[in-house]
């Protein structure tokens, strides 16, 4: 993994609703850019920030990503699903393991994506994600005994 060039400082206090939008939104403008970290400082918060900041995802704008495929195809379609897999996965309810990936150089032609062809519709699908996330409804366990 390279060094980054860009740090990101972000003091948190109550504000475990806020973290994956704000995040998301950090990455959209610098991904592509510059090689970059988000920290976060938890500033004594009394809700779940710090567990949010502990389930996130280090590394959405990765390409390369793995799931159970019953756990994939339970997931709402749309166009650009792939930018927001990490948070809609543990919205179902699951964790996120990590391996570490290499990143290689493109060995022929040129990217197909820029900060400004994606830029817009990538907000739209992060409004769309935010939303929902937050209302999710937990379907009761029935059982007959």
């Amino acid at each position: 993994m390279n060094d980054p060039a860009v740090s990101v400082v972000v003091p948190v206090r109550n504000e475990a609703g806020n973290i994956a939008l704000l995040v998301s939104q950090i990455a959209q403008a610098l991904d592509g850019r510059w090689p970059f970290e988000v920290v976060y400082v938890d500033d004594r918060s009394s809700d779940q920030s710090l567990a949010v900041l502990r389930d996130g995802t280090r590394d959405t704008g990765c390409g390369l990503k793995a799931f159970r495929r019953d756990v994939f195809l339970r997931l709402p379609y749309f166009d650009g699903l792939h930018r927001f897999l990490p948070a809609l996965v543990r919205r179902e309810g699951y964790d996120i393991g990590y391996v570490d990936v290499i990143d290689r150089p493109r060995a022929h032609g040129v990217s197909n994506y820029g900060m400004w062809d994606r830029l817009w519709i990538g907000i739209l699908d992060l409004a769309g994600v935010w939303w929902l996330i937050r209302r999710k409804k937990r379907i009761p366990e029935i059982s007959e005994e």
